[in-house]
This record gives structure tokens, C-alpha cells and sequence, in this order.
């Protein structure tokens, strides 16, 4: 006799797996250009992928850098090189100390060239319906 419960346990089963998060699987890049992953015997294309910004090749941010440099050395630092300035003719001085204190501010764009590469390890999660699926980061083992 079949039993009465399998058929609403399996329907259970396969609601509950349309739900569950995906989970991040570890693949292989196996080409830059384009880029080709592999994920166990499966190979992924680059029409099937979508990646982390910060993994393309020339990747571009805005940086903003402030701080304070402070340094100062006294005693003899030694003689300065000669140098001949207008009339004064040649000359050069001992220096006896040096006091740097300065404030900094600097801002522009960052461009990290390196992207993938072949042999990169990935992390990758795929898409609600596994047609899809997105690189997360690069992996390294310690």
C-alpha cells in the first residue's frame, strides 16, 4: 500500500527548495577574454555570468586621503652640496636640524588594472532560477 503522506511531503520538499537561499560555490576561471569559469564540469560563459565590480580589469574609484606628517631630526645632518647662487658665488651650508610638521589632502581616482585571471579561484552564487550566476570575490588559500 502506498503511503498517504509521501506525495505531501515530497510537494513540501519541493516548495521549501524554491525558497531556500542560494548557496556560494568555488569555481575556477579558466579564460580572461572571454571570461570562462568552471564550476565542477560545468562551464560557465561570460553571458551567464555577472561580476563584482571591483574584479574587471581597470576598475575605476574616486579616493579622498587627509593626515598630519610630523618628523624632525637634530644634530649634524652634514654639509649641503656646493652651489653657486647669482653673486654670492660658491657656498654651502651645514645643516644642523630639520623640523617637518604638515598637514595633507588628497583626493583623485584609483584604477586597479589587475582583473580576473586565469587560474583565479571564485566564489560565486547562482541565481534564483541557476541560469546565472555572480562572482562574489577572488579566493585565496593561507
Amino acid at each position: 500500500m502506498k503511503n498517504p503522506y509521501s506525495k505531501l511531503i515530497n510537494h513540501m520538499r519541493e516548495q521549501g527548495a524554491k525558497y531556500n537561499t542560494p548557496y556560494v560555490q568555488i569555481g575556477i576561471v579558466v579564460s580572461e577574454d572571454p571570461l570562462t569559469v568552471k564550476l565542477g564540469d560545468l562551464q560557465i560563459s561570460k553571458d551567464n555570468l555577472l561580476v563584482a565590480d571591483y574584479l574587471l580589469p581597470d576598475y575605476k574609484r574616486k579616493y579622498s586621503a587627509s593626515g598630519n606628517l610630523q618628523f624632525s631630526e637634530n644634530g649634524s645632518l652634514g654639509p649641503t652640496d656646493s652651489a653657486s647662487v647669482g653673486d654670492h658665488g660658491s657656498h654651502s651650508h651645514t645643516l644642523t636640524g630639520i623640523n617637518i610638521d604638515t598637514d595633507h589632502k588628497q583626493s583623485g581616482d584609483l584604477t586597479l588594472t589587475d582583473g580576473l585571471k586565469k587560474d583565479d579561484t571564485v566564489a560565486l552564487i547562482p541565481t534564483l532560477d541557476e541560469q546565472t550566476y555572480i562572482i562574489l570575490a577572488r579566493l585565496v588559500s593561507l
